[in-house]
Order: C-alpha cells, then structure tokens, then sequence
C-alpha cells in the first residue's frame, strides 16, 4: 500500500471500504429526489438543492477548522495555551453572525419557495403554461356518491369515472 506508516495504514484500511461501499448508492436509477416532473417538483428540487449548498457552506469549513483545531492544540501540536485569555469580539461575531445570517436567508429562501408552489396563486399556473409553452386543460369536477365526473367546458366533454365498490371502475364520455 502506498501509506508506510503502519498506524495510518490501519486506519486507510478500515476507513476506505466502508467509504468506497456507500458510493455505490450514488447511482441516478432509483433516486426519484433527484428527477422532478412538473413545476412544483422542479421548484422544490431548486430551492433543496440550495438549501443543501447554504448548509455544506457552514458543514464543510466548520468540519476543517475542527480538525485543524484539534490538530494544531493536540499534545506536542504548536498551538499555545494563554490561561489568562478571556474574551474576543472577533469570535464573538463569528459564532453569533453566521448562524444569523445563515437562518435568515435560510427562512426567507422558504417563504419565497412557499409562495413559488403556491397552486392557488395565478402567477405560477401562468408561470407554467409560459415555461411549458402549451395551453392549460381546464377541467371542471364534480363528486357524486360513488363517482366522479369530470368535465372540460372548452372541449364540450364530459367523463364519469367510478361505481360501487367492488365494481370494475370505466370511463363513459358523455357529450
């Protein structure tokens, strides 16, 4: 192996194959998250991604900054211990700053998407039929006791889907 340091080696040898193993689920073929249909998925999906891009922005520097931390002050490290240290206004604003920050575009990137899916808001059914570049089907529905019926003014047709339960459920076009 390329390490020469036993210890090290050790560790690279318990760590890699349970590493390698879980790349084995980053195949596209079952991960339906990641194929939205339609514009509420496709608005959901955008704003997730961004949700997790904001997160590893805080995940992955937090992560190095332990690991130098706790590299550079081990026993034997050249970090330096000052007993009589207090208080840093610098550190103070790091550590409350960026979680501020952070949750606040955070909610306002949720509030933005809850009124970007929002089906009863003109503007993104609008939004939808511009993007899909197609005319809407406007349909009319109306339930009865074992059925529906489901009607389109601007064709003139009108469908019942359902019966009884235990019957076999067809669709009758009536005009």
């Amino acid at each position: 192996m390329f390490i020469k340091n036993k210890r090290y080696r050790r560790g690279a040898q318990m760590v890699l194959p349970p590493a390698l193993l879980t790349l084995g689920g980053c195949s596209n073929n079952g991960l339906y998250l990641l194929k939205p249909e339609g514009l509420i998925s496709h608005t959901f999906y955008h704003y997730f991604i961004l949700d997790v891009v904001i997160m590893l922005l805080i995940i992955v520097p937090t992560t190095l900054l332990t690991i130098w931390a706790m590299w550079r002050y081990r026993k034997g490290g050249k970090g330096s211990y000052d007993p009589t240290w207090s208080h840093s206004n610098a550190i103070e604003a790091i550590v409350w700053g960026i979680p501020l920050v952070t949750v606040g575009v955070l909610s306002y990137l949720s509030v933005k998407a809850i009124y970007d899916v929002n089906p009863y808001n003109p503007g993104v059914i609008a939004k939808a039929q511009k993007a899909d570049g197609g005319d809407s089907v406007e349909v009319d529905v109306i339930a009865t006791d074992w059925r529906w019926l489901f009607i389109y003014p601007q064709q003139h047709i009108a469908s019942v889907y359902g019966g009884p339960i235990g019957q076999d459920k067809k669709w009758v076009s009536l005009s």
